[in-house]
């Protein structure tokens, strides 16, 4: 080759015409050949003088067509890159057309306004017949450069979120059997580089948990589950239980020809897990036993208040004879009214205790609820009378009958309207209507225009033990259990209750009883 370009070179000083018009031709063809190619061309002298730029390479610096030549690389170049190339240049000996110079230097450079640029050069020879020049090719680096941080950047948040979560990753193609697993895997699972196919994960799984893996992992690759998630025991030492999850790429067909996911040691959500399912059932265990000694102290703690409210009546009446002091009939009556309303009290809590316990007694029956209403008023008259307030039933006609307990349905009753008469001030009204509706149900509703209850306190009215107005003060009596019990006696139904209210406007509770026709 060497040989050859002397012998070239030696016809060219011969025939300097020739030369000339072979030089022609090679500089109209390289000129048709950069403008051609869509990349940043420059062909330039050993001095860095610039023949020739393609389009790609005006636009990459900021020229118009034609503008970079006759100009030098040099200014193309920015910082001390330049002064290096123009060493390089100067003192580069000919090896022949086509040696490469530089291959992919990095390179900062330079546009027209100042701005500079990472890009990669590439220069090669372009000997000619008489003259030796170059040819240079840009690659800006701008978009790659920050395609390499933006994946760098995500690579590190990955990394960091799955530190943070303690997960370890795997990655299983099922056509090799090859698994792929991070180092959290490793660590967790105490697996070397011999680590093999899925079996001898298997191995790593408790036995008592092995089949319910291996189903759980069959199931996914049927398709019979969008997603494998297991919480299994790892066999050996220590009882370190895992959470083990994955999905399932399908081809064509359907079959699943790879599969990844993670790993994450979750033994210690495990215990607190059963610390919580302990505790849980000890609060259940005790709290059955608190209603099971509840409910059967009805009859120790009614039998001596209805000692104290009979004596106390027998005083109150001086049935035995004259008392003598006018002060002891009015105690004496002081003791039945508290004696009669702490066993109203008791009742509740007992009757709450043995629904909670599920000894409540239900004995149902075909009943006219309009009956219930009637009784009720009857035992409440000397109440709303006292509070000058007015009742009034509004019924429908005829009312069809509903499978009930009386004894229940007269309490629900009780508490609901006497819960009116407490909350109606003096001048109030009190409604209860009843009537059939159209969803099979009958349909008994009290209103009252009493002090109304806060919307957002509507759940605490209807919670055990619990009165609205018991954080401001206690302005009236009882045990909170009224509106509870109630709920919970027409639930027995196999019915519902509500309550609606606005504070300061009235209250009204509406409940529905399935209806009972008798055949």
């Amino acid at each position: 080759m060497k040989n050859k370009d002397v012998r070239t070179r030696q016809k060219a000083q011969n025939n300097p015409r020739r030369a000339a018009a072979e030089d022609d031709v090679l500089v109209k063809y390289h000129k048709c050949l950069v403008n051609v190619l869509p990349v940043p061309i420059l062909i330039f002298s050993p001095d860095g003088t610039i023949s020739q730029a393609s389009q790609s390479a005006d636009s990459l610096f900021g020229y118009n067509q034609g503008e970079l030549i006759g100009t030098s690389l040099f200014a193309l170049i920015a910082d001390s890159g330049a002064k290096r190339l123009a060493q390089s240049l100067g003192g580069h000996v000919s090896k022949g057309h086509g040696h490469v110079l530089l291959h992919g230097q990095a390179i900062s450079g330079q546009r027209r306004d100042g701005r500079t640029f990472p890009a990669e050069l590439t220069i090669s020879e372009a000997q000619q017949a008489c003259t030796l020049g170059f040819v240079g090719v840009f690659q800006e680096m701008t978009q790659i450069f920050e395609a390499r941080n933006a994946l760098n950047h995500n690579q590190e948040r990955f990394a960091l979120a799955m530190a943070g979560t303690n997960e370890g990753l795997w990655d299983w193609d099922v056509a090799s059997g090859k698994v792929y697993y991070s180092n959290r895997v490793s660590a967790l699972f105490g697996l070397d580089e011999d680590f093999g196919p899925p079996d001898d994960w298997l191995n790593r799984v408790h036995p008592d948990d092995r089949e319910r893996y291996r189903r759980s992992l069959i199931q996914h690759l049927k398709g019979e589950t969008p997603f494998f998630s297991i919480d299994y025991r790892l066999n050996g030492p220590g009882n370190h239980w895992v959470r083990h999850r994955g999905l399932g790429l399908r081809d064509g067909q359907g079959h699943v020809f790879r599969m990844a996911g993670s790993v994450g040691d979750i033994t210690l959500a495990k215990l607190a897990e059963t610390k919580l399912r302990e505790s849980l059932a000890q609060a259940e265990a005790a709290n059955k036993a608190k209603s099971d000694f509840m409910a059967s102290m009805s009859h120790e703690l009614r039998t001596p208040l209805n000692a104290i409210i009979g004596f106390s009546e027998m005083i109150h009446g001086q049935l035995l004879g004259p008392v003598g002091q006018p002060k002891y009939i009015e105690y004496a009556n002081d003791i039945v009214s508290s004696a009669r309303h702490l066993l109203d009290i008791i009742t509740d809590i007992l009757e709450m205790a043995r629904l909670e316990a599920g000894h409540a007694e239900f004995h149902p029956e075909p009943l006219d609820m309009g009956a219930v209403i009637d009784a009720t008023f009857r035992l409440l008259h000397q109440r709303v009378s006292h509070s000058g307030l007015s009742i009034t039933a509004k019924m429908a006609p005829n009312l069809p009958p509903v499978l009930g307990d009386e004894r229940r349905l007269k309490q629900v009753m009780i508490n609901l309207v006497g819960n009116a008469i407490k909350f109606t001030p003096k001048g109030g009204q009190i409604i209860v209507e009843a009537k059939p509706v159209l969803s099979g149900h009958l349909m008994v509703r009290v209103i009252d225009s009493g002090v109304g209850i806060a919307e957002r306190d509507i759940p605490r009215a209807m919670a055990p033990f619990t009165q609205v107005d018991s954080v401001v003060a206690r302005r009236y009596q009882g045990s909170g259990l009224g509106l509870p019990l109630a709920k919970a006696f027409v639930e027995l139904h196999g019915g519902n209750l509500e309550l609606s209210s606005l504070l300061g406007k009235g209250t009204t509770v509406t409940f529905h009883l399935p209806l009972h026709f008798p055949s």
